[in-house]
């Protein structure tokens, strides 16, 4: 009997009896399908399930992320609190005395007291920025802050690189005579003439400017060469100004910025392109003012070394050497003139040079530590030596540029010659200090004001 037909023999038959029988017939056929139904969705479910085996021990189950998580996130911290708190601690030792390892900065006297905080400083500034990317500018550690994992390659990509030096020699002076051309270049340019096919490009922009600081120029022609001088007017035209015969002198007052030419009188071939850049301070040691107050460059034309070689002629200057290969090859006369350079642009108080001397201190006690000898250039304290003319002082005793770090020496212990070096630096600027602070003020020329050229600052920038 179909359910339709049940139902109408119900309402045909109001028996109470009947019509509980019905309904029971009729819930039976409904459960009997919903049961049907389950068990084909069971079966279908359990065909597309991936096949698991009985034995537990042959069951991976996947990691639970968030554990995974806490466990990385605390060895993390672990890692980088333990190397941060081991950097401190290596910070804040007191250097003791070889001989009585026993004695520490709390037996001297108050002004070593006061000298051992300022190298523990200096020590920790040092560290810091050699660990920049995991406490960045902040030296405090906060041992209850959580680092996340990704933070631990960051702290590998930031560690200071291997020392690439494999020898402790001194790795000469090209360095040095480099950073000396490019300093030199800021208060005057010479570009030398060839007698051979090379092409000599001018350095300037061939015209001169409106100037507003005055230059005296005094040149001596020590070549047997006689030259016609040739200034670069406003539109690039070469005009006449006279002669300048063998063993002569020629002088000429002429602005800043404003271009000249020397030219060999009978082959007419350039011999040399002049450009006063800057005006250079006076010192004690080297005179650059004129008797009206002007300032002067002053240099001589002499016959090159190579006298087969490609040059017509060799500048020699005093005030600023040219080119610094032919005139510097051993760290003292390098020292020396850049202790003469720091006395035009600098003064004996900058904080700078005391900061200075506690590197060259912590090098010269500790010539085994490599952290002392690898310094991060962009280092707050660093970076006022690196851009100031102690730059070449460093590099005269060997300092090396290499990526984002100054370096010295390799990694091995640094000899006993090279740590001499370093304690006669830091004598001779010692010595330089003390010498300037007794010094009276010289009379600067007209525009010697640091910068020198209108209206740029010492690296060209403006102000």
């Amino acid at each position: 009997m179909t359910d339709s037909s049940s139902i109408n023999h119900l309402l045909q038959k109001p028996n109470k009896g009947a019509m509980l029988e019905h309904l029971e017939v009729l819930w039976q056929s409904w459960l009997n399908r919903m049961i049907v139904a389950l068990l084909v969705i069971a079966f279908f479910d359990y065909r597309n399930r991936p096949h698991i085996e009985n034995d537990d021990r042959n069951v991976i189950f996947p990691p639970d992320p968030v554990a995974v998580s806490q466990t990385e996130e605390k060895r993390s911290r672990s890692l980088l609190l333990d190397q941060a708190e081991e950097d401190v601690k290596e910070t804040v030792e007191v250097t003791k005395s070889p001989d009585h390892p026993e004695e520490n900065s709390l037996s001297e006297s108050t002004k070593g007291q006061l000298e051992e905080a300022s190298i523990a400083e200096l020590e920790k500034d040092n560290e810091t920025n050699q660990q920049e990317g995991i406490l960045g500018d902040d030296t405090a550690v906060n041992h209850s802050a959580v680092v996340e994992p990704e933070k631990i390659a960051g702290a590998k990509r930031n560690q200071p690189p291997t020392i690439k030096a494999t020898s402790n020699e001194h790795p000469g002076m090209a360095s040095f005579n480099y950073w000396l051309d490019i300093e030199s270049s800021l208060f005057r340019i010479y570009t030398l003439g060839r007698g051979d096919d090379v092409e000599v490009v001018p350095p300037y922009v061939p015209h001169s400017y409106r100037g507003t600081v005055p230059i005296f120029l005094h040149i001596t022609n020590m070549t047997r060469i006689p030259l016609n001088v040739f200034w670069i007017d406003y539109q690039g035209r070469s005009i006449p100004k006279g002669n300048l015969l063998p063993e002569r002198n020629w002088s000429q007052t002429t602005w800043i910025d404003h271009p000249w030419i020397f030219e060999h009188a009978e082959t007419r071939e350039v011999v040399l392109y002049y450009i006063p850049y800057r005006v250079i301070p006076t010192s004690h040691g080297t005179n650059t003012v004129s008797d009206d107050g002007t300032g002067q460059h002053k240099f001589s034309l002499v016959p090159p070394k190579d006298r087969n070689g490609p040059f017509w002629v060799a500048v020699r200057d005093d005030i600023m050497p040219f080119p610094g290969s032919e005139n510097f090859h051993s760290p003292l006369p390098a020292i020396s003139w850049t202790l003469q350079h720091m006395s035009r642009l600098m003064s004996p108080e900058d904080s700078s040079i005391a900061t200075l001397q506690l590197y060259l201190k912590n090098i010269v006690e500790n010539p085994k530590s490599i952290k002392y000898r690898q310094i991060r250039i962009r280092s707050k304290k660093f970076a006022a030596i690196w851009q100031s003319p102690m730059k070449g002082l460093l590099l005269a005793v060997g300092f090396v540029e290499r990526e984002a770090y100054a370096e010295l020496g390799s990694a091995d212990e640094l000899p006993r010659e090279r740590v001499q070096e370093l304690a006669l630096l830091s004598y001779m600027l010692k010595k330089w200090c003390d010498d300037e602070l007794q010094r009276f003020n010289l009379q600067q020329p007209d525009g010697a004001d640091g910068f020198g050229r209108q209206g740029f600052g010492r690296a060209g920038q403006i102000n």
